[in-house]
């Protein structure tokens, strides 16, 4: 779990957003943002520089952005759900169509019944 950054100065809706983040991984939910379908979305440069200029090395991005989950491991719905609290909110500058990968800002149902 990363929750050392998370503050009581952080907004509230954040910090609700994040330790539910958080929460997703210890049940043993992966990133949403790593299904393949998603993850071949992304300009791999373009996804380097954004994530460098907010502090992640290359391999840190590359492991936690630009590495898609094996097919067969995943056990939740059949296809990318981009509003789950699991999906990072990725911009539309890192995307090769333009549109951006919404990601969730709280629980959806089938992060619940995950």
């Amino acid at each position: 779990m990363m929750l050392g950054g998370v503050t009581m100065a952080f907004p509230e809706r954040e910090r609700r957003r994040v330790i539910r983040h958080e929460t997703l991984h210890t049940t043993g939910c992966p990133h949403e943002h790593l299904r393949p379908e998603l993850v071949d979305r992304l300009h791999v440069q373009r996804t380097l520089a954004l994530f460098t200029q907010l502090g992640w090395s290359d391999a840190q991005t590359r492991s936690n952005v630009l590495t898609p989950l094996n097919v067969r491991s995943i056990m939740g719905t059949p296809t990318a759900e981009e509003d789950s609290l699991a999906c990072y909110q990725l911009p539309g500058s890192i995307t090769k169509d333009g549109k951006p990968i919404i990601g969730g800002t709280d629980l959806t149902r089938n992060d619940k019944a995950f």
